[in-house]
């Protein structure tokens, strides 16, 4: 039977795989839940346009140190070995404790971290941050750092100058390992490009030049390639601003994605819908649904109250979750027109479909008890026979 990357691909060519019970099968049967994500906010230093989880200096919340360590404790005990530090800055003195926490456990973990890229404010207070970061003399605590880059991030070639120095030479030069960047684009082409040849030049700078550049311009997977002197090449992934979150509020989506009534057939599935899970910062945990910024609401149990995976349990067994998985925000829309024909929502992107259903309690209730009686399977099957899949909804 083929698995479930072979059927995605095969779906983006050929959507009528999306009926099929090998994709079904596959779907239903493909880990999920599998990435802890620890929420560093969502108290931040910065007020980003393109942040999904709205942190920023006015918000109050800071996870504490015995948060984390009861996460990762109960994370090892699950089987979960990758945890991702997001959702908020963790490179500021505030998140100091959290942070040595989480380098600690990185012995057993596969610990990232995102970052904003504004702690590099010197080449001293950079390389102090990544000295705090080291187990030792030889050997370097977080497995990842990727720094969300770009015209709508404060951050200058002068950061990225010193971020690439201080990896350099605190990984042994093979910063490509260690380091990787997020290029978010913005509205402004030319303060795009010109700060994308600021990261690529500055990653040659300080990491040494080997050949040009490699650079893919797929749609689907945008990224450069940025091979240097020593080690594994620095990877930028590229990626566009959507109209979710903050960023919702953007002028320029005005034309680009327009607010319309949106139809079923113009949503998409999610690839891996469910890959990931929230912590949140008062130990609440939540299925991530892009960000997290539409599960505060559905939070299946806290940590400080249950073991973790006694609250993934109760969470993989909600229909809702396993709706989600099996046909993403479509299945979700499709439940709710059943339950209420005249429903639909006005917005941009099938982000905003699940806004609307995951932040209407009473609406949950009802779509929960939908999928129950008839079966997420069966919906799923009546779904996907409904729509015209030469036009949609696509992997």
């Amino acid at each position: 039977m083929p698995n479930l990357a072979t059927l995605i691909k095969q779906a983006r060519k050929n959507p009528s795989v999306l009926k099929s019970n090998e994709f079904i099968h596959a779907r239903i049967f493909s880990p999920d839940s599998y990435i802890m994500l620890l929420e560093m906010g969502p108290n931040c230093n910065l007020r980003c346009s393109a942040c999904c989880d709205d942190c920023g200096p006015d918000k109050i919340g800071l996870p504490s140190q015995k948060i984390v360590d009861r996460a990762f404790a109960d994370a090892y005990r699950c089987g979960i070995f990758r945890v991702s530090l997001t959702d908020g800055e963790p490179l500021r003195e505030e998140n100091k404790g959290v942070v040595k926490v989480a380098a600690k456990a990185s012995s057993y973990f596969e610990v990232a971290l995102v970052t904003n890229g504004t702690f590099a404010n010197t080449p001293e207070k950079t390389l102090e941050w990544f000295d705090f970061l080291k187990q030792n003399e030889y050997n370097f605590r977080i497995s990842k750092m990727r720094v969300s880059a770009g015209a709508m991030y404060p951050t200058t070639k002068h950061h990225f100058e010193n971020i690439n120095q201080a990896a350099g030479q605190v990984t042994e030069k093979d910063a490509g390992n260690f380091l990787s960047y997020l290029f978010l684009l913005g509205q402004d082409t030319k303060d795009n490009q010109r700060r994308l040849m600021d990261l690529v030049q500055s990653i040659q700078k300080s990491l040494g030049k080997k050949r040009v550049y490699t650079y893919s311009e797929k749609p689907e997977d945008r990224w450069i390639k940025v091979h240097v002197s020593k080690g594994k090449p620095v990877n930028i992934c590229i990626g566009e601003v959507e109209p979710f979150g903050r960023a919702a509020n953007l002028a320029h989506f005005n034309k680009n994605w327009p607010v319309k009534k949106l139809e079923l057939e113009e949503l998409f599935f999610e690839e891996y819908p469910v890959t990931d899970f929230s912590v949140m910062f008062d130990g609440g945990v939540h299925f991530n649904d892009n960000g997290g910024i539409f599960g505060r609401n559905n939070v299946y149990g806290n940590i400080k109250e249950e073991h973790l995976g006694v609250i993934l349990r109760r969470m993989r067994a909600d229909t809702l979750f396993q709706g989600f998985k099996l046909g993403c925000t479509p299945l979700l829309y499709y439940a709710t027109k059943q339950i209420n024909p005249n429903y639909s929502v006005t917005g941009r992107t099938g982000w905003d479909v699940l806004r609307y259903i995951l932040r209407d309690k009473d609406l949950l209730v009802e779509v929960r008890k939908y999928l129950s009686h008839n079966g997420v399977v069966d919906t799923y099957k009546k779904f996907v026979a409904s729509v015209d899949l030469s036009i949609g909804p696509k992997i």
